[in-house]
């Protein structure tokens, strides 16, 4: 995250999409998406069938802040058989509205 921000103007908010895999066979897809989704936040499984992406509501961008949702999302994957496979962020406009 440091090393990005020292290369680029970040925005203050954004939405940050958090990607898993399962690394189990018997990875609970179903299971990890109903506790995420029971927690408020949007999941979506990617066309490749082996990738599910979980996204934030707008939050403020720090490494601070994404490191708290990884690590909530890394805990509960694990249960399910999941590992964090990386993330990503859009910023948002203070209205919620994506930024260019």
């Amino acid at each position: 995250f440091d090393d990005l921000q020292s290369k680029q103007k970040l925005p203050e908010m954004a939405i940050v999409d958090f990607q898993f895999v399962p690394v189990t066979n018997t990875a609970n897809w179903s299971g990890f998406v109903n506790e995420i989704k029971g927690m408020g936040y949007k999941s979506d499984r990617y066309e490749d069938g082996n990738t599910l992406e979980i996204s934030t509501r707008p939050i403020a961008l720090s490494a601070e802040r994404i490191w708290f949702h990884e690590k909530k999302f890394t805990i509960i994957g694990h249960r399910y058989g999941f590992a964090p496979d990386g993330w990503g962020f859009f910023g948002v406009e203070s209205d919620g509205a994506p930024s260019n």
